[in-house]
């Protein structure tokens, strides 16, 4: 939700407060499963929210390099996002796959 995440909480968290968001708030979906708790979802529907949201957020800031997904239940739609907007997308899975990896770092032959 957009309207959820204001400029203090990225500056609590050392993020520039003029950072771009955009959420799913005028989906048919993903905000109606997530934020409403619902039993069930759509994951078409609700891809076609993130997807939307995307191209939201690059008709109004141009200058956007890469995306990162906030909520945790937006890391499915990741790779559908990226190969639509043609950028970078993170998201929690991405963040813990790194952090992972420099705990066993990967070991290459001599």
């Amino acid at each position: 939700s957009a309207g959820s995440l204001s400029a203090d909480h990225l500056q609590c968290a050392g993020v520039d407060p003029a950072t771009p968001v955009a959420g799913t708030d005028g989906g048919l979906e993903f905000s109606r499963a997530i934020l409403g708790d619902a039993p069930t979802l759509n994951f078409e529907a609700a891809r076609q929210d993130i997807l939307d949201a995307g191209d939201s957020l690059l008709q109004n800031y141009s200058n956007i390099g890469a995306v990162v997904l906030e909520c945790t239940n937006m890391a499915p739609y990741a790779r559908a996002l990226s190969a639509h907007l043609h950028l970078p997308v993170y998201d929690i899975v991405s963040f813990l796959t790194w952090f992972q990896a420099g705990l066993l770092p990967r070991a290459f032959a001599r």
